[in-house]
């Protein structure tokens, strides 16, 4: 059985609208994984409502956050199915700021910023990613990249099936040299390109890399495929379409990640 990969928000920074952005889409971070038997969310960004058709009606929901920046948690408050009591949701996420998974996202889901907080959730759980654990029979490893205040880079993998989710990802000589190590072998790597060449050049420090640093390291880690997400408000189709073809020529095995998109493993 194939496990799937469902693209709900590949957007970065804030959510954007309007005809420029159909085929991207302009909803922000957020993945769904189906992969044995299991349903995992990565991210909780605005793109997170279009999962909920796919949710089981009852068990379990797993939903693992890579930070707490808000383009990447300002779905949950409005996630409904957080409050039906036929679902057991565990959010996973590191400590941020002296904060806990549960704590940052009070700060989201909490007056005056919403009506409700999370004691309205019906069966949530809270817990911190290790840096080696299971969902069920899916095999998750967790490692701390690089991003101002800090981001969690998952790998999950059942078989011969991987992926890497790698957003907010700063490259460096360094720091990419891990990346690769922790991404070896994996089957699909997806990567933060929210900037171009030129741009990078005035945002060093600021968490984000490149398509073609997601290229050097697809290549030198040995990735099946390449997607790459986290595309910037500013970039359109037009330009993300041209930057997605200069990008093919170096990598063909390559997607720039589409609004509603589905990759088989």
């Amino acid at each position: 059985m194939n496990s799937s990969v469902y693209l709900f928000g590949t957007r970065g920074s804030t959510p954007v609208n309007g005809p420029e952005y159909a085929l991207y889409g302009g909803a922000t971070s957020s993945l769904l994984v189906l992969m044995d038997g299991e349903t995992i969310i990565l991210d909780a960004g605005s793109g997170i409502q279009r999962a909920i058709p796919l949710l089981p009606k009852t068990g379990r929901v797993n939903i693992l956050l890579t930070h707490a920046h808000l383009d990447h948690v300002l779905g949950l408050p409005a996630f409904w199915p957080l409050y039906d009591a036929e679902l057991n949701f565990n959010i996973c996420a590191a400590d941020r700021a002296g904060l806990n998974a549960r704590q940052f996202v009070e700060r989201v889901a909490s007056h005056p910023i919403w009506p409700v907080g999370p004691e309205a959730f019906a069966k949530a759980n809270y817990s911190t990613p290790r840096e080696h654990f299971y969902i069920g029979g899916v095999e998750v490893r967790a490692w701390e990249g690089s991003h101002p205040g800090g981001s969690t880079v998952y790998r999950l993998g059942r078989g011969s099936k991987s992926l890497v989710y790698a957003t907010d990802f700063e490259h460096g000589p360094l720091v990419s040299e891990e990346l690769a190590r922790f991404a070896e072998g994996c089957g699909l790597l997806l990567y933060d390109a929210q900037y171009s060449d030129d741009e990078y050049a005035s945002k060093v420090g600021w968490g984000h890399s490149t398509w073609r640093e997601g290229v050097a390291l697809a290549r030198r880690c040995g990735a099946g495929r390449l997607t790459l997400v986290h595309h910037a408000p500013q970039h359109t189709d037009a330009e993300l379409k041209k930057q997605e073809q200069e990008a093919l020529n170096e990598f063909s095995e390559l997607n720039f990640g589409k609004c509603d998109e589905v990759l088989l493993l």
